[in-house]
């Protein structure tokens, strides 16, 4: 079917799969490994996602999980109550719990993760339904660098 529609026709089934996704309302919106210039509020440079949320109502993340393997989508759950606003972001900065040297709290729209650290080789980062399975989205693995 792909070949039927040639250039055009593909950007155009590009461009609505790029739609589809926007319309999602919570997306994985950026991930940075081996992070060297933004720090967390604690002035530790840990790797971290950013989780966006398109919608014009709240998205209730409890339970959900978040994890750097496809085949292991449970690394981390979402604490009860947390929740992004409509057009908001929440930053989750990931790490084992040896490389977070403080531990105080996080301020708001800020969580810790201490399932697993982001390669910079590249691998993919997924959001997962509380049902462990359902994929609610996925950023592809790219290599820095």
């Amino acid at each position: 079917m792909i070949k039927k529609l040639g250039k055009r026709g593909l950007s155009y089934f590009s461009i609505l799969l790029f739609i589809g996704k926007l319309e999602a309302g919570v997306v994985i919106h950026e991930v940075q490994s081996t992070n060297t210039s933004l720090p967390d509020p604690f002035n530790q440079l840990i790797d971290w996602v950013e989780i966006y949320n398109s919608d014009s109502a709240s998205f209730d993340l409890s339970g959900h999980y978040l994890s750097d393997s496809t085949s292991s989508r449970t690394k981390y759950q979402f604490p009860s109550g947390t929740t992004i606003g409509p057009g908001g972001y929440l930053i989750v900065w990931c790490g084992q719990s040896t490389e977070f040297i403080t531990s105080g709290p996080y301020p708001a729209g800020q969580l810790r993760a201490t399932g697993f650290a982001i390669s910079s080789g590249g691998e993919p980062i997924v959001l997962t339904a509380p049902d462990g399975l359902t994929t609610i989205d996925e950023y592809p693995g790219l290599p820095i660098g």
